[in-house]
C-alpha cells in the first residue's frame, strides 16, 4: 500500500462525502491507496453518509472508524495506527482534492529520498464572494501568498523545497516512519468547552522536522480547493481565530520554556488594552456595530478601519494567551498535559 489518506471529521456529512467523491476520482491506482474516516462522535449522518459511499464505491478501500476524544486529534492517530500506507496523507473533511493529487504526492516522495514532507495549493471555494476587506489578510511567502486565517495557500506554479512550517494540516503528507519518529502532532481543534486541552496541531510537529532537518517540498500539483463558508467570512468568525490561535501559541510558549519544543510565537503585535482602547474608540458606532453583527464591509487597505480590526484580532489573540496562561500556571493537571512528551495515548483528563 503506497498512500493512506486519513480524514478526521465531525457534523460534515455533506462536505465528507463531497471529499471522498474527488477522492474517487484521482488518476491513480486504486488498490495503492485507502482512505481512512475517523469520526469524532458526529450528530449529523456522518456514519450513513460514508458506509453508504463505501457501500457504492467498493472498487476503493475505505474504512469507516469512530473515535469519541475530543478535538482532531484523536481521529489523526487513529487513522495513523491503522493505516497501511508507506505515506499518510493527513487532510480535512471540507476539500475537494485535484485529480493529480495523490501522482504528485507519491511522485514527490519517489524523486526525493530525502523528502519527509509534501504539500501543494489549498485553494479557496468561497461560499458567496468574499469580502474586499480579506484581501488585507493575505501575504506574500516564497512564491506565492498564504492567508492562514483560512488556511489557504498559492505559493505558485514550481517546484520548491519550503519550511516545514508550510505543510498544514488540511494537505499534510509525511512518511509514516518520520510520523513516529517525531513524535506525532499535537492536541488540535478542541471544543471551546475543552479549550484548556488545546494545543499547537501540526506546529510542534513541524518544528521538530526542522530541527532535525527534514525537508518539505511543495509542488503546484499536489493541489486542492477548501470550503470557506460564508460564517468564515466574517469578523467574528476571524476574532473566534485569533482567540484560538492565542490559546496555541501559549502552548508552545510553555513548551519553549520547558525545553520540549522551540517557540513560534511570533505573531503580529499585540497591543496594550490602553492602546487598543483608543484605537477602538475612533471607530464609529455604526462600524462598531458592523463588525459585531459580522458584515461584509468595503476597506481600502490604507483605512484606519482596517488597522483597528487588525488590533482588536491581536486584543483577541492576547485574551486567549493569558486565559490558557492562567490555565498553566494554576492547574497542575494543565501542566502535566501541555508538557506531555507526545500524545499517542491520546486522552483528556479529567479536572476535579
Amino acid at each position: 500500500m503506497d498512500v493512506s489518506v486519513i480524514i478526521p471529521t465531525l457534523n460534515r456529512s455533506e462536505l465528507l462525502l463531497k471529499t471522498l467523491y474527488s477522492l474517487s476520482m484521482l488518476d491513480y491506482p486504486k488498490d495503492k491507496f485507502e482512505i481512512i474516516v475517523v469520526d469524532n462522535n458526529s450528530t449529523d449522518e456522518t456514519e450513513i453518509v460514508t458506509k453508504k459511499f463505501i457501500e457504492n464505491n467498493n472498487k476503493l478501500n475505505v474504512s469507516y472508524y469512530l473515535d469519541t476524544t475530543p478535538g482532531m486529534l484523536s481521529g489523526r492517530h487513529k487513522g495513523a495506527d491503522v493505516a497501511k500506507g508507506e505515506v499518510l496523507t493527513f487532510i480535512d473533511d471540507d476539500v475537494k482534492v485535484s485529480v493529480t493529487w495523490m501522482a504528485a504526492i507519491m511522485d514527490a516522495f519517489r524523486k526525493y529520498e530525502d523528502v519527509d514532507l509534501v504539500t501543494g495549493p489549498c485553494l479557496p471555494e468561497y461560499e458567496v464572494p468574499p469580502p474586499n476587506w480579506l484581501k488585507e489578510f493575505w501575504t506574500p511567502a516564497y512564491q506565492g501568498r498564504i492567508c492562514g486565517w483560512l488556511s489557504l495557500m498559492d505559493l505558485g506554479d514550481k517546484e520548491i523545497f519550503i519550511s516545514p512550517t508550510y505543510v498544514w494540516g488540511l494537505n499534510y503528507s509525511i512518511r509514516k516512519k518520520t510520523l513516529y519518529h517525531l513524535g506525532g502532532f499535537h492536541p488540535d481543534c478542541v471544543p471551546p468547552n475543552f479549550q484548556q486541552f488545546q494545543g499547537d496541531g501540526e506546529t510542534g510537529l513541524s518544528h521538530k522536522a526542522i530541527k532535525l532537518a527534514y525537508k518539505a517540498l511543495y509542488n503546484p500539483n499536489v493541489k486542492l480547493h477548501h470550503y470557506i463558508n460564508k460564517e468564515r467570512l466574517t469578523i467574528p468568525y476571524f476574532e473566534k481565530r485569533a482567540y484560538y490561535q492565542g490559546v496555541a501559541n501559549s502552548y508552545t510558549h510553555c513548551r519553549h520554556q520547558n525545553n520540549l519544543q522551540k517557540d513560534t510565537t511570533s505573531s503580529a503585535p499585540i497591543l496594550s488594552e490602553k492602546k487598543n482602547k483608543t484605537v477602538l474608540g475612533k471607530m464609529s458606532y455604526h462600524l462598531m456595530q458592523l463588525l459585531k453583527h459580522g458584515k461584509n464591509i468595503v476597506f481600502s487597505s490604507s483605512t484606519s478601519e482596517i488597522n483597528a480590526i487588525k488590533k482588536l484580532l491581536d486584543k483577541k489573540q492576547k485574551e486567549g494567551f493569558d486565559f490558557h496562561q492562567k490555565e498553566f500556571k494554576e492547574n497542575e493537571v494543565i501542566r502535566n498535559w501541555v508538557l506531555k512528551e507526545d500524545y499517542w495515548d491520546y486522552k483528556l483528563p479529567v479536572i476535579a
